[in-house]
């Protein structure tokens, strides 16, 4: 009974809730009907919200405030076609840049929520992975031949690789850093969903940080099948072909 206890204090701190609770989600809804698009952007291990980063978003520069929030009135919006992708981006000293794109669909954007990995050291990988709000619980794998990272695996190798966080409750984040890649490992990457039910789709998306700067965005895809293999990673470099599976690989 202690050992459960004691697992239940770590779900409260580092492998707690994803990193958007019910409230917050539920504020950020109640914005957008009332004609405001709040963008929300935080700290992909910690959940902690990113203040005074700039955002470019389409041609427009803004600052994010105390929540680590941008607001886009839905009115600017109107003009756009249905599929109009509108370029992204963020930055704030000690972080990665992102720079990605957004698609406008149904009168509005539906990926609103960021994570954003701190800069790490120069030899180091880390796959940050995010989705909607279903399935509740995605885990984040990485196998090696020696070992195995995850939160129902080891979480952490002293100077190798660590689980920095876990997410229960949608959305995410799910990271894991590979601190140091080892030229002649074979890394597997994939996706597990712990819940009982829903299913994987096109929100669900992993991003690799490779050298300090977004190598790519690996998006999974619609699946009922448990398992996403999202990518191996090699001395000869990452290969990225998400396949669904009905096992871990």
């Amino acid at each position: 009974m202690k050992k459960w206890l004691l697992l239940l204090a770590l779900l409260g701190t580092l492998y707690a809730d994803g990193c958007w609770e019910d409230d917050e989600t539920m504020d950020m809804a109640m914005a957008e009907n009332e004609g405001t698009l709040i963008f929300s952007f935080k700290d992909a291990a910690e959940c902690t919200p990113l203040s005074g980063a700039g955002v470019a978003f389409g041609n427009v520069t803004l600052t994010t405030d105390e929540s680590g929030y941008v607001r886009v009135p839905l009115g600017v919006l109107a003009s756009l076609e249905e599929g109009t992708y509108i370029p992204l981006g963020f930055s704030k000293q000690g972080y990665i840049p992102l720079k990605t794109e957004v698609v406008y669909a149904a009168g509005s954007i539906w990926q609103t929520k960021f994570l954003i990995s701190k800069k790490m050291a120069p030899d180091s990988v880390r796959f940050v992975l995010s989705w909607g709000d279903e399935p509740r619980d995605l885990d984040l794998h990485l196998k090696a031949r020696g070992y195995h990272i995850s939160f129902r695996n080891k979480r952490s190798i002293d100077g190798v690789a660590k689980l920095d966080r876990d997410a229960m409750r949608g959305f995410g984040a799910e990271t894991i850093t590979l601190e140091r890649v080892d030229a002649s490992e074979h890394y597997t990457l994939f996706v597990k969903r712990f819940s009982l039910s829903g299913k994987m789709d096109a929100r669900g998306k992993v991003f690799v940080y490779v050298n300090n700067e977004l190598e790519r965005v690996v998006t999974l895809p619609e699946t009922d099948k448990p398992v996403v293999k999202v990518l191996e990673l090699s001395a000869s470099g990452i290969t990225a072909n998400p396949v669904a599976m009905d096992r871990e690989p």
